[in-house]
């Protein structure tokens, strides 16, 4: 994380605080739970003493101005992943609903990557186990050790269940 004026440890601690530190009426905690997108075009430190029942998160806001905020949700195939908040500070841009457009198509760009790839991890994985599964079982031979391959594994890898190796036969 970065912020223009170096205050990239308390946006880490205000980060790490979520959503534990929010009500259930926060906005992040409504996104999560499926409601739309929200557009908070003057936030305050009065309307996050609303949704925040941790002191050390509020000093966080005080610390950081927020001004305006967006939350977006993470949804991909009807689920919420979760959910992007986007905070202006004391910079003093205030959001509008024209950003909120933008921010939802980005949260809904952003949903697909993470959804796609969680699939192709799984696809892979599932790949990975089924071409093991196919290897052929070598007979045990005294000293010899075997072991079978897959040449047609993803991304031209190799499944390996063992090596050859000939012990005390002067090859």
């Amino acid at each position: 994380m970065l912020h223009r004026d170096g205050l990239e440890d308390v946006l880490v601690r205000f980060a790490a605080l979520q959503p534990h530190a929010l009500t259930t009426e926060a906005p992040i905690m409504r996104i999560l739970a499926g409601e739309p997108p929200m557009l908070h075009a003057h936030a305050s430190i009065q309307t996050a003493g609303r949704y925040v029942h941790d002191p050390e998160l509020l000093v966080l806001c005080g610390t950081l101005g927020i001004c305006s905020a967006m939350y977006v949700p993470l949804t991909a195939r009807d689920r919420v992943l979760g959910c992007i908040t986007l905070v202006s500070g004391p910079s003093g841009r205030i959001y509008t609903a024209e950003d909120l457009r933008f921010a939802t198509d980005l949260g809904r760009r952003a949903a697909l990557v993470v959804d796609n790839t969680s699939l192709y991890e799984r696809e892979h994985r599932v790949a990975q186990v089924l071409q093991e599964s196919l290897l052929p079982k070598l007979p045990e031979i005294d000293g010899l050790e075997s072991g079978s391959a897959s040449p047609s594994a993803p991304n031209h890898s190799t499944c390996l269940t063992g090596s050859l190796a000939v012990a005390g036969a002067g090859i």
